[in-house]
C-alpha cells in the first residue's frame, strides 16, 4: 500500500478523534448556555410581576454567580479518554494490518532485496534472496557477486530475522555478514598466493633475460654478415 493512502487513513482517524472531543466540549457548553438562558428568562418575568424585595435581597458577595461556566464532569472526561484510546487502538490495528499485508506481498516475490550497507559514493553491498538462496553482491560501476551464503545456520538466522519483522539481533546479523565479505576482500595474501606471485616475478624476469640474450645474438649475427659483405 502506498504511503499516501496510509497518510490519508491516519489523517481521517485523527480527524474523527478531534470531532469526538469537540462534540463533548460543545455539548457541555450548550447545556450551560441553555440553562443560563432559561434562568434569565424566568428571572425577568418574575421581576416584571413582582417588586424586588430589597429586605430579603442577598448581599452581592454571597450571591451565586449565574454566569459561571459549568465545569466538565468525570463522565465527560471518561468519554473523551475512551474516544482517544479508541482512535489510538484503531491506528495500531491499521498499522498491523498494513504490515501483515506487506509481508504477505513480499513473501510471494521470488527475488527480494533484503538490505544493504553503503561503502561510499554510489557503492554498496546488498543482500539479495532468490527463492531460498541468499547472495551478497557488490554494487558500483557494475554488479558483482561477492558471496553465496551456504551455511545452514546463517540461512536459518536470516529467515528468522526477516520473519520477526527485521529486528536486529544483538550481534547485528547483516553487519556481521557484510563485515565478513569486506574482510574477505581485503584479507592478506596467503603463503600460496605469495609463492605464486614470487614465481610469476621470477618467470617474467627470466623471459626478459632470454629476450635480451636473443637480441644480443641477433646483433652479433648481423655484425658478422656485414663483415662478410665488406
Amino acid at each position: 500500500m502506498k504511503k499516501s493512502v496510509i497518510f490519508r487513513l491516519l489523517s481521517a482517524l485523527l480527524l474523527v478523534a478531534i470531532v469526538l472531543i469537540s462534540n463533548e466540549s460543545s455539548t457541555v457548553k450548550a447545556a450551560s448556555d441553555s440553562s443560563k438562558f432559561v434562568s434569565d428568562y424566568y428571572g425577568k418575568d418574575a421581576g416584571q410581576d413582582e417588586k424586588p424585595d430589597t429586605e430579603n435581597e442577598m448581599p452581592a458577595a454571597d450571591r451565586p454567580d449565574d454566569g459561571a461556566a459549568v465545569g466538565l464532569s468525570w463522565l465527560d472526561y471518561g468519554k473523551t479518554l475512551f474516544a482517544f484510546v479508541f482512535v489510538i487502538g484503531l491506528l495500531f490495528a491499521l498499522l498491523k494490518f498494513i504490515n501483515r499485508k506487506n509481508k504477505a506481498y513480499q513473501s510471494n516475490k521470488l527475488m527480494k532485496n533484503l538490505g544493504g550497507l553503503a561503502l561510499g559514493q554510489q557503492k554498496s553491498i546488498q543482500l539479495v534472496s532468490i527463492g531460498d538462496s541468499y547472495y551478497i553482491v557488490g554494487v558500483g560501476e557494475n554488479v558483482e557477486l561477492l558471496k553465496e551464503i551456504t551455511d545452514p545456520e546463517e540461512i536459518a538466522r536470516l529467515q528468522n530475522y526477516f520473519q520477526d519483522g527485521g529486528e536486529l539481533p544483538e550481534e547485528g546479523l547483516l553487519e556481521r555478514l557484510f563485515s565478513k565479505v569486506a574482510k574477505k576482500e581485503v584479507r592478506p595474501a596467503s603463503n600460496e598466493e605469495r609463492d605464486e606471485h614470487h614465481f610469476g616475478q621470477i618467470f617474467s624476469a627470466r623471459i626478459e633475460e632470454l629476450n635480451a640474450e636473443r637480441r644480443q645474438h641477433m646483433k652479433r649475427l648481423e655484425e658478422k654478415e656485414s663483415r662478410k659483405d665488406e
